[in-house]
């Protein structure tokens, strides 16, 4: 059995930060967040590397405190795991 080496996370966009009113008529927004996660080599000096592109990508953290790599680390603690080395693009 192979360990799959990629897997990428589309997450869509909320209206909940448009403002009151919005989520009861239904706004419709064809908006998405991806996340793609590779894993490192074991052997790789880096254990985290974080890329981002698009709108505001310089607005992301790109360290340990990255929310997708908050949540991917938390992932393998649920699962009495340690987190593989990882590079996340955003």
């Amino acid at each position: 059995m192979s360990v799959m080496s990629t897997i990428t996370v589309t997450v869509p966009a909320t209206t909940a930060n448009l403002g009151p009113g919005f989520d009861c008529i239904g706004a419709a927004l064809s908006l998405y967040n991806r996340f793609q996660f590779s894993r490192l080599e074991p052997s790789a000096t880096e254990k985290l590397k974080i890329t981002v592109t698009g709108a505001e990508a310089a607005k992301v953290k790109t360290d340990e405190s990255n929310l997708a790599y908050v949540a991917f680390v938390t992932l393998y603690d649920r699962l009495n795991q340690s987190a593989p080395p990882v590079a996340i693009h955003i």
